[in-house]
């Protein structure tokens, strides 16, 4: 595969390790030299002993902590036992190691039964190898919150004692679910694909693959009280975020937008009445809240 990669004309392949000791590969293309692809190495585990051995040794041959070895591999310890073996990220480079890609993202795992992918179009490609659960795979992965939201890591792609567990939400805003076009404007092409298209397909994928659809919005409802329950059902298709303070206790309006930003979310539901809601004019407050 590496034989076959550095071949392509043009390209600019990096080998694992290096400087930094990165687990993966990384290519770019002499057209567009700021963008990348990663390659990364998948290999079969037997048991969760052996993924835990994966994680157990830092760059330098030390010894890794015991509550960073749970940590990278708690979702697989919570998978049933017949989801062994399954494929987890691989040691390119001794340098490297797959310490720290199964560190970094540990749900990015593929079980037993996921393991004969088919080639199937993808967007404008065609023949691209793909699980037989695509989004089933994504969602486990990347979190229920995928489709609504996205991560921001000031340094993603650091080196091993800069790995931060701190990430930053931020809401999928409209303009975000139409494609990106190619710099000339002679390439580009119309597309009528955005946020509701999006919802359409992933309503049919959902029922192919057996699983509820992921939701596109993110919602904080905030209260102080039992009426949170029932305003949280008016938001069906999305992810609810629940922000409750004492029974009876007045909600701060800027705390509530800190804890919407926090989590990603575009939108602020406040269960309460109004004297609730810090004192007098509180939809001012909370207006200003979310300007400010």
């Amino acid at each position: 595969a590496r034989g076959a990669l550095k071949a392509i004309r043009g390209a600019y392949y990096q080998d694992a390790g290096g400087r930094k000791g990165l687990p993966w590969d990384r290519i770019r293309h002499k057209s567009s030299p700021k963008a990348w692809v990663d390659v990364f190495l998948l290999v079969e585990y037997a048991s969760l002993d052996e993924l835990r051995k994966a994680v157990s040794t830092k760059r330098n041959g030390e010894p890794q902590a015991t509550d960073e070895i749970e940590r990278a591999t708690q979702f697989c310890a919570s998978l049933p036992s017949d989801a062994w073996p399954l494929y987890h990220f691989g040691e390119l480079d001794r340098r490297g190691g797959a310490g720290l890609a199964i560190r970094r993202w540990p749900r990015e795992v593929i079980l037993r039964n996921e393991d004969t992918w088919t080639n199937t179009n993808f967007g404008p490609l065609k023949n691209v190898p793909m699980p037989p659960k695509p989004l089933s795979y994504v969602v486990r992965a990347f979190g229920e919150d995928c489709m609504a939201v996205y991560y921001v890591e000031p340094d993603a792609h650091g080196p091993e004692h800069k790995v931060s567990a701190v990430k930053r939400k931020q809401p999928l805003r409209e303009e975000h679910y139409k494609p990106v076009m190619p710099f000339s404007r002679s390439r580009r092409s119309s597309s009528t694909h955005d946020r509701a298209v999006l919802k359409t397909k992933l309503a049919i994928l959902a029922r192919k693959e057996g699983i509820p659809p992921p939701p596109l919005e993110a919602v904080l409802v905030a209260s102080n009280g039992p009426r949170g329950e029932a305003l949280s059902s008016e938001f069906a298709d999305a992810i609810i975020y629940r922000y409750q303070v004492g029974w009876g206790a007045s909600i701060d309006a800027n705390a509530c937008v800190e804890a919407a930003k926090a989590r990603g979310c575009r939108f602020v539901a406040v269960a309460a009445a109004e004297a609730d809601l810090g004192g007098s004019g509180p939809q001012r407050s909370l207006r200003h809240a979310c300007t400010s």
